[in-house]
């Protein structure tokens, strides 16, 4: 008896996207962020050896789809979600010419600014320049689906939505509003009338990103001038503040590694640091001019608007890091151990 088809899936880790069966047997599985990534660009490895330089990464397949500005990615299931210039927000699967289904038309809302699965996957949540948070359910129906939750969450306009660890119902949005309450958390269970649990005024002309480190039970924020700021979520009081990078510098995003021992942030100028994530973080490693300050393109369903420096940052468990920004390149490096790495800055 051959039973040599048993092991063909280890080998080829992508042959099930093309088996129905194959597929849901393999929706619960752990994914790989180097074989797990979106339509528009795939990547592999080049191969490399002791002594030689290491060849350049190969795509293996490209999307060309116009507008797109925030993508996040399924936890588990081969799906992901794309925000885009004209407001619009569809759901995608892998090797799937036409969405799976659009939760959002074009046309009638403001650019997203931000869109974020929960941990489990069983939900999205975006946020856009009119200030708007919308969460949806994940579904397979073709069908316009609407947000079960939709609040105004600041009332200038909205830049970062995450939720809090591995809840997909609490989140923390960062953005623009009145009163410098440019930073809330929210718990979508309760009442819309209370869902906003606390607000902190933070960050002058707003804040522009926010993360959540759950070992600590501390909030991360970045704003417009280069300044980031770590919360005590349990006794909501702001614990120190950290000058990332100069004055004219937005912090544009934040990332963790996987034992949250770092904090990284990339700049408006292309920049990104490394900090430690505790108490009194401590500058670690810097990469100045990462990625060039803006890009030379253009949205066109946005004025003439520009893309600035550092646009995504990912690290994954080898400490490789991953970026990307206006220069439109994707960058990946290894970093040193938490350990061993203070005396490269």
């Amino acid at each position: 008896m051959d039973i040599s088809g048993i092991f063909e899936e280890c080998n080829n880790a992508t042959s099930w996207l093309f088996n129905r069966t194959e597929l849901d047997v393999n929706l619960p599985t752990r994914r790989d962020p180097l074989k797990e990534t979106d339509d528009y660009q795939l990547f592999t490895e080049g191969t490399t050896q002791q002594n030689q330089a290491p060849k350049a990464a190969t795509m293996m397949f490209k999307r060309t789809i116009s507008g797109i500005r925030r993508i996040d990615s399924h936890p588990n299931a081969p799906l992901y979600v794309t925000g885009s210039s004209d407001g619009s927000i569809r759901v995608w699967e892998w090797g799937v010419g036409q969405p799976v289904y659009t939760a959002r038309v074009a046309g009638q809302y403001a650019k997203v600014s931000k869109i974020s699965f929960s941990c489990n996957g069983n939900k999205f949540a975006a946020v856009d320049g009119d200030g708007m948070m919308c969460l949806w359910e994940v579904c397979r129906s073709a069908e316009l689906k609407k947000p079960f939750f939709s609040q105004r969450c600041h009332n200038k306009s909205a830049s970062d939505v995450r939720f809090l660890g591995h809840s997909s119902s609490v989140l923390i949005t960062a953005g623009a509003s009145s009163g410098e309450f440019n930073l809330a958390l929210w718990d979508t269970l309760l009442p819309q009338n209370r869902a906003l649990v606390h607000s902190w005024v933070a960050h002058n002309e707003g804040a522009s990103v926010a993360m959540y480190l759950p070992n600590q039970q501390t909030i991360v924020s970045g704003g417009r001038h280069g300044e980031l700021c770590l919360w005590d979520i349990r006794q909501r009081q702001l614990r120190t503040t950290v000058k990332a990078f100069e004055s004219h510098q937005i912090v544009k995003t934040l990332v963790t590694d996987y034992t949250q021992d770092l904090i990284v942030a990339g700049s408006s100028d292309g920049d990104i640091k490394i900090w430690s994530a505790d108490m009194n973080p401590q500058l670690m490693y810097s990469l100045p001019g990462e990625h060039a300050a803006k890009g030379g393109f253009s949205f066109r369903q946005v004025a003439q608007s520009t893309v600035q420096g550092v646009q995504q940052l990912y690290i994954d468990q080898q400490l490789r890091l991953f970026s990307c920004g206006a220069d439109a390149s994707l960058r990946f490096r290894t970093l040193p151990s938490v350990y061993n790495i203070t005396h490269l800055v």
